[in-house]
């Protein structure tokens, strides 16, 4: 696998030499420059290569910035900064019934994964969203991909990836539903631990394979017991303060998969940097993550897409039982969060399906009771903190990414517009203008 991604990125850097220098002037018609502050109108950015490098008052001649200065014009439109998804499965189709996808991770070889998720990252960069965190995926797919779109060789949004998810034996994401013999071979799980030394190599084999953060799984899901409220941790102290210690110590942050509420109150008191799921978190958890600093990341909208008959279909009546539960659960959570003063930002559960529509995941925050301009947030300065890239992610300002995205109407009145995103700009290149793609597959 080394060997691999170093050629890898040798052909990459053969491949996708750097564009000549340009200058773009965008005409921003009103500017949300940081999320959460008052919009501003008649804007000027100043955009060179891949970064943002002035925003003035007012509309600026091109001429006046140098010669080779082009202008974009969205005086008419609303401009924010890039949406991020920090939980997304790019390789895989969620919005299929679970043997669909079990099928799919051993009848598909890492090529045909990786070709699929590209045409995936395409729509997904389309829509908006320049930046995603994918927490699940086969190693030799998401680490070759995530280093492809990275270095802009075909259109996508930046990949901060995880590989396989951390589970112990047993627990969600080992792939005991399959025959012994199979389960070497399901990469997107990944191989468990059990106690301290297995979960702590477990760690360090994830890093040595290429991942920028590390995944695991503290409980079951929303379908089983051992993910409703009232469920156990899955790992335990020992093992969850290891794995915890281990990350830091390579400088990469946790996200943790959890349900139940026992579990959720164990990840936070061991240091995870972001609650991912947190369907049964109640007051103490929420109390929990603000004295700790950790992050919600909702994933509301997977209730969208699971809470439907052809996913049904595929489960156990028990399953569905605690699945309508957690659903329910989870369409309440985002309002009860905010209000108790935790930090949310956005991420999705989405796979790579086509269909997608990952701004949905904002308006059903507002509909659980945020406001337009707290769920923008979630996408972009939230969002950015979470990553640890608050210097130059989910703002509009001088030296941070060129990742801009442009919306006809007040996103701050209805969220429901960013679900129409006109204008999209990745590393100070435009790949949708005038809500129509800019560069072909």
């Amino acid at each position: 696998m080394l060997m691999f991604r170093t050629l890898l990125a040798i052909a990459v850097a053969a491949i996708a030499t750097p564009a000549a220098a340009e200058t773009v002037v965008i005409h921003a018609g009103r500017l949300l420059a940081t999320p959460g502050a008052a919009p501003l109108e008649k804007q000027t950015i100043i955009v060179r290569d891949d970064k943002i490098a002035e925003v003035r008052a007012g509309f600026i001649d091109p001429a006046a910035v140098g010669a080779d200065g082009r202008l974009v014009d969205l005086s008419q439109q609303f401009v924010l900064p890039g949406m991020m998804d920090l939980h997304a499965h790019i390789t895989m189709r969620l919005f299929q019934p679970r043997p669909g996808r079990i099928t799919d991770s051993v009848t598909m070889r890492p090529a045909d994964l990786a070709l699929r998720a590209a045409v995936s990252a395409r729509q997904v960069l389309l829509s908006g969203f320049t930046t995603i965190r994918d927490l699940g995926a086969p190693h030799d797919v998401i680490f070759p991909l995530r280093d492809a779109l990275n270095a802009g060789m075909f259109p996508g949004p930046h990949i901060i990836a995880a590989g396989s998810m951390l589970s112990r034996t047993g627990g969600h994401g080992d792939p005991h539903l399959l025959r012994p013999e199979l389960r070497m071979h399901i990469e997107d799980y990944g191989k468990p631990c059990s106690g301290v030394a297995a979960c702590r190599e477990g760690v360090r084999e994830r890093v040595a394979d290429g991942a920028d953060v590390i995944k695991i799984s503290v409980s079951g899901s929303g379908s089983d017991e051992t993910g409703n409220a009232s469920a156990e941790p899955d790992l335990l102290p020992d093992e969850l303060e290891t794995i915890i210690a281990t990350a830091k110590s390579l400088n990469r942050r946790v996200a943790a998969h959890v349900t139940s509420t026992k579990g959720i109150n164990a990840a936070v008191r061991a240091g995870v940097t972001t609650i991912e799921h947190g369907t049964y978190a109640d007051k103490e958890s929420f109390a929990l993550m603000k004295q700790k600093g950790v992050i919600l990341v909702p994933t509301t909208y997977v209730s969208v897409f699971l809470d439907k008959p052809s996913i049904q279909a595929g489960l156990k009546p028990e399953e569905w039982t605690f699945l309508s539960a957690a659903i329910k659960r989870a369409r309440q959570l985002p309002g009860e969060a905010y209000r108790a003063g935790v930090k949310i930002a956005l991420g999705t559960d989405a796979g790579g399906d086509l269909d997608a529509n990952r701004a949905q995941e904002l308006e059903l925050y507002v509909q659980s009771g945020l406001p337009a301009s707290e769920a923008i947030k979630t996408a972009t300065v939230n969002a950015a903190e979470a990553l640890g890239m608050s210097d130059r992610l989910g703002q509009i300002k001088p030296g941070f990414r060129a990742d801009i995205i442009a919306v006809t109407g007040d996103p701050l009145a209805d969220v429901k517009l960013l679900s129409t995103v006109d204008f999209v700009m990745k590393d100070g290149r435009v790949y949708k203008s005038g809500g129509q793609p800019t560069v072909q597959p």
